[in-house]
């Protein structure tokens, strides 16, 4: 699962990602898990740093994450680029009033920049054994002027994460096709366990789907967006956990009210190319009409996975982030489509993670005359 800040209270931009995902507490056998904390600046923008520390409730409660001592935590500092950003950091663990707390300090004053990531890690974890929900506190020292001392700046909210029953899965939710004439249906197919409440959301509609592994759609009249969300009770807070996908229709309906036309009327917009983001760089893009994000993802032949982070805003309904991976480490030619449905008047962050040669193709879809237009990186 990886989780983006906004950058709010922060100058710097955090990605976690937990592995496993979604997160187990600890049942007959200890569950170790992974934080991966990746660090960028905003596009455009530098921010200079030399500290962030990580915390987090350290004990057995449902507020609290692990039981393992601070000092068995492995802290590591990885995918580093420009390399020389993973070295020269020191790494101090210790227990302050009942919290596990990581520091990791630069003896240098670096700059984040375009392209310059690193990914802070803690492994070595083992979860405790209470269902509940953890915050994980990030705290930097920053500063946007290189000539202007380093404050103290904490990531606000922290990040959540929700401990589920350690027999828990939930994971591969996908179409049978993810692309149909108009009016046909789909079937989608999962891998769950047995125990939380299901249910399927799509457009402004909603259907339990508890006990099943696979639901067949309505007709569907044009691009649709699916969410399935898991929801588990037993532990007193709710536990909520959601995995998306999308099928694109083509030659969707239109529907409107009323209507007068004096001229040519398109029903469906033209397909337009998208300035996809460079590796290791992100772009910031807001819709005109809605819409589907189309194309395919490849990694280059015998390198690791290449990933499509795309982040969806709009004030009204809220935000979420659809991921797409690629992987052909083993040498194989794997690729990934993809398709994302964009409501009108959203921002887009679109980021790409991989290796030189990957290929990223994207195309907007417009169902109406607006465009998708790069913008100015929000700057909260």
């Amino acid at each position: 699962m990886a989780i983006h800040a906004r950058s709010a209270g922060t100058l710097l931009r955090y990605t976690l990602k937990t592995v496993p995902a979604p997160v187990p507490i600890s049942g007959e056998n200890d569950q170790d898990l992974r934080l991966e904390f990746k660090i960028e600046a905003p596009p455009g923008q530098s921010v200079y740093c030399n500290k962030i520390q990580i915390r987090f409730l350290h004990g057995a409660a449902p507020e609290a994450l692990s039981q393992t001592a601070p000092a068995e935590v492995y802290t590591g500092v990885e995918a580093a680029s420009p390399p020389a950003f993973g070295q020269n950091w020191t790494r101090k663990a210790e227990l302050v009033d009942k919290q596990a707390v990581f520091t990791f300090t630069n003896s240098r004053k670096l700059e984040f920049k375009g392209a310059t990531t690193v990914t802070l890690v803690l492994s070595r974890l083992i979860v405790n054994k209470t269902q509940g929900s953890v915050k994980i506190e990030v705290s930097e020292w920053t500063a946007a002027d290189n000539s202007a001392p380093l404050t103290e700046k904490p990531l606000d909210p922290p990040f959540p994460i929700d401990k589920w029953p350690s027999e828990f899965t939930f994971q591969n939710l996908r179409p049978d096709r993810i692309s149909v004439p108009r009016g046909e249906k789909v079937t989608l197919t999962w891998e769950a366990s047995r125990k939380p409440i299901y249910t399927m959301h799509w457009d402004d509609q909603q259907q339990s789907v508890t006990g099943d592994l696979s639901w067949e759609s309505p007709a569907l009249e044009r691009t649709t967006g699916f969410m399935l969300m898991a929801q588990d009770d037993s532990g007193g807070a709710p536990l909520i956990y959601a995995l998306t996908t999308a099928v694109t229709v083509t030659e969707p309906n239109l529907t409107v009210g009323d209507l007068e036309a004096n001229g040519v009327v398109r029903m469906q917009g033209p397909r337009a190319a998208i300035a996809a983001p460079p590796r290791g760089q992100a772009r910031y893009f807001k819709a005109g009409t809605d819409g589907t994000v189309l194309g395919y993802l490849q990694a280059a032949s015998g390198q690791p996975a290449a990933t499509l982070a795309a982040t969806v805003y709009r004030a009204a309904t809220g935000e979420y982030t659809m991921r797409f991976s690629s992987d052909n480490s083993a040498g194989t030619t794997i690729e990934t489509p993809i398709s994302i449905p964009i409501p009108a008047d959203a921002e887009v962050r679109l980021y790409h993670a991989g290796n030189d040669g990957d290929t990223l193709n994207l195309a907007w879809l417009p169902r109406g005359a607006g465009a998708f237009d790069e913008i100015t990186p929000p700057t909260a």
